[in-house]
């Protein structure tokens, strides 16, 4: 299952904000601030090029020490997982439950 990007919408408003203020001080005031406005317009671009690159480069490797286990015998899980990107990636974080979560039982 893949997981889907979050969007958080303060950090949203906080980047239109941050947008609105570059562009009226690149209109008006021009120069280097002008040169800022192009930067933050092209930053969700890159951040998202990033995001597709990290995805497609993310290997994973499972294994169980049983297949077929009888009932009562214990299963050992081991996963791999390794970011072969060339790009500097966000954290990526992976979580394992052992059980059901519905009822809390994680580990």
């Amino acid at each position: 299952m893949n997981a889907p990007i979050l969007l958080k919408p303060a950090r949203i408003g906080v980047y239109g904000f941050a947008l609105a203020i570059a562009h009226l001080a690149g209109v008006y005031l021009g120069g280097a601030l002008l040169v800022i406005w192009y930067t933050l317009l092209l930053i969700p671009i890159l951040s998202f090029i990033q995001a597709v690159v990290t995805r497609a480069t993310l290997r994973y490797h499972q294994e169980f020490t049983n297949d077929h286990p009888s009932k009562g015998e214990a299963v050992g899980y081991k996963l791999a997982i390794s970011n072969e990107s060339w790009l500097g990636s966000s954290p990526i974080v992976a979580s394992f439950y052992a059980g059901l979560e519905e009822y809390g039982t994680n580990n």
